[in-house]
C-alpha cells in the first residue's frame, strides 16, 4: 500500500490501494480493485465504486457515495450515501444519511 502525506490536485481516480494522510483537492473516486486508508482529507466528493474499499478516518468536505465497501468512523461534510456503508458511532455526518 502506497502512503501520500502531501497534497494532490484532483479530481483523481485513485487505481491503487492508498494510505492518505495528506490531502487531495477537487475530489476524488476510488476504483473497483482499490483500497483508500483515509486518514487526511478530501476537500471535495468522493466516490467508492463498486469493488473497492474505503476506512474513512479522516475528513470528506463534500459528499460520500459509496458502490463499494465503506466504513465511516471520520468525518462527512456533506451528504452520506449507498449501498456497503457502515456509518460507525463516534463519526460525525454534518449532511443527511441515506
Amino acid at each position: 500500500m502506497r502512503t501520500e502525506t502531501g497534497t494532490l490536485s484532483g479530481p483523481i481516480s485513485i487505481t491503487e490501494d492508498l494510505d492518505l494522510k495528506g490531502m487531495i483537492t477537487g475530489g476524488a473516486s476510488v476504483s473497483a480493485g482499490a483500497r483508500l486508508e483515509l486518514h487526511g482529507m478530501v476537500a471535495g466528493d468522493l466516490l467508492v465504486e463498486a469493488g473497492s474499499h474505503c476506512e474513512l478516518r479522516g475528513t470528506v468536505t463534500g459528499s460520500l457515495m459509496s458502490q463499494g465497501s465503506t466504513n465511516v468512523y471520520g468525518t462527512v461534510v456533506g451528504r452520506v450515501a449507498g449501498s456497503g456503508l457502515v456509518v460507525h458511532p463516534g463519526s460525525m455526518v454534518a449532511g443527511t444519511v441515506h
